[in-house]
């Protein structure tokens, strides 16, 4: 099991291999969003996918942490 955290304000689209596992957009111009979710990934080699939406102010920033907060680069 995969935890991730992600900070943005005006929208954030996580996939795995082409897969949406987390899906937070939005258009309109926001206060900064912390969200963490978590999502089962089998071992081996996996495609993450981070789409953002800025309109200004913060951008955004995502990390993956191995349960037992072992943190995977991205």
């Amino acid at each position: 099991m995969y935890s991730f955290v992600a900070k943005h304000d005006d929208g954030m689209r996580v996939y795995i291999d082409n897969n949406l596992i987390h899906d937070h957009w939005s258009v309109l111009d926001r206060d900064k969003i912390n969200e963490t979710f978590s999502s089962q990934i089998s071992p081996g080699l996996h495609e993450i996918k981070v789409e953002y939406n800025n309109l200004g102010r913060y951008c955004c920033s995502a990390k993956v942490y191995l349960i037992g907060n072992r943190q995977i680069l991205l």
